[in-house]
């Protein structure tokens, strides 16, 4: 009886010669550990003893299942790999043992796993480039920026690269992303990601962020942790651009440990960034629970909905912005607080115009919040970071921490 990687492999080889051309007849599969010098695809194999870096070689391999109609999944097995500067093509799956057995490493200050297409599943990646960089020595560095910190990697995940490459149909599933420099989530032109069964944690700046186009994207059952340097999460398009038709689903927003390891305890926030044209709407938010995260709201941001969220945080306009509105939203079914600490009050600021409406909500006070027909400042203009090129292969935005003026 063959083996399971063994039929991976046989799968693999099953390709026949057409008028010179190579012509596959189904979706690959390559042990990255044995099959890339057997097909001749790299003139070494993946090796997961945590110093060798195999960047070269998995590229190699996802260009060549790439080059599939039917693509490929490249397998990981146990080990650690060093890695970095990958670009993820249409088609191609990154697919480890699972979380705990393959582990991916920073192998240089670029990219972990740039997505233009593709997807990721069953590993953890971090952005530090060893144990003893990791974990509980894990530094978060200063500026918001991770700068001095022990991370290498900018963004562990990237999706898309907009105006250039909008990332179409990337799935990340089961899948951990800790210690960056940047983001360990960082979404920047993309449609219908899917994001299931993940773990956010320890970034130099912020765990996620969505800084457009990105639209048609569901985030589900993720835990974004407690260690930070600049924000907890941020849905900020950069100029002109947007973020919208969108779903976060039974997630956790952790700022519990906020604090520790010398990291950020003000940017505690799941902000939510409106721009002049309108174009950043309709995103849901579903049986999420929040921990000591509040929910900013800068500028105008329509069509919100809060729906059925068991720990809801409070909605929050910090004094530095001179807006921040929900129009036509629905709150609907939100536990605000804790059942212990419930909230008196769940809103600092925050206006509610338009066609918004409060239902079922705990504390039943919360249904009674004031709805205003029109906005109170219709003039109101973003002021979002444009798009610059920083130092090295990452592009970044050009955010600076706000003035830490309490709420």
């Amino acid at each position: 009886m063959m083996t399971l990687m063994h039929s991976l492999r046989v799968t693999a080889l099953l390709a026949v010669t057409c008028l010179g051309q190579t012509v596959y007849s189904a979706p690959l599969f390559i042990d990255a550990s044995v099959d890339l010098t057997r097909l001749k695809i790299a003139d070494e194999n993946a090796v997961g003893d945590s110093t060798t870096d195999s960047s070269e070689a998995v590229q190699a391999a996802i260009d060549y299942l790439a080059k599939n109609p039917d693509g490929g999944s490249l397998i990981f097995g146990p080990g650690v790999y060093r890695v970095g500067g990958l670009s993820v093509k249409p088609g191609v799956k990154i697919i480890g043992a699972d979380r705990q057995q393959t582990i991916f490493r920073a192998a240089n200050k670029g990219i972990m796993f740039e997505m233009e297409g593709g997807e990721l599943h069953n590993f953890t990646a971090y952005g530090t480039p060893e144990s003893a960089s990791s974990g509980e020595f894990w530094r978060v560095g200063t500026g918001g920026v991770g700068k001095g910190g022990s991370a290498w990697t900018s963004h562990i995940i990237r999706v898309g690269n907009t105006p250039t490459m909008i990332a179409k149909d990337v799935v990340i599933s089961n899948v951990s992303a800790k210690e960056c420099r940047y983001d360990c989530l960082y979404t920047r032109g993309s449609q219908n990601l899917r994001v299931l069964d993940c773990e956010f944690d320890r970034a130099g700046r912020n765990l996620i962020s969505m800084v457009g186009n990105d639209e048609n994207f569901l985030i589900s059952s993720c835990r974004f942790g407690s260690l930070w340097g600049l924000y907890h999460s941020d849905i900020e398009p950069n100029q002109g651009q947007f973020v919208r038709d969108g779903a976060f689903v039974n997630c956790e927003f952790d700022g519990r440990h906020a604090g520790d390891m010398n990291t950020d305890t003000w940017g505690a926030m799941f902000t939510l960034s409106g721009e002049e044209k309108l174009e950043n709407r309709n995103i849901s938010v579903i049986g999420c629970t929040f921990r000591d995260i509040s929910v900013r709201v800068r500028g105008i941001f329509p069509e919100m909905q809060f729906l059925y969220n068991p720990q809801l945080g409070k909605f929050v306009k910090v004094r530095t912005n001179p807006t921040g509105e929900l129009r036509d939203a629905t709150i609907r079914g939100n536990d605000f607080g804790t059942t212990q600490k419930p909230m008196k009050n769940i809103s600092y600021g925050v206006t509610f115009t338009g066609k918004s409406t409060f239902e079922n909500n705990t504390p039943t006070s919360a249904n009674d919040t004031k709805i205003t027909s029109k906005s109170h400042d219709s003039q109101w203009k973003e002021d979002h970071p444009r798009a610059v090129k920083a130092k090295g292969s990452a592009t970044q935005t050009s955010q600076k921490p706000v003035p830490k003026t309490d709420p």
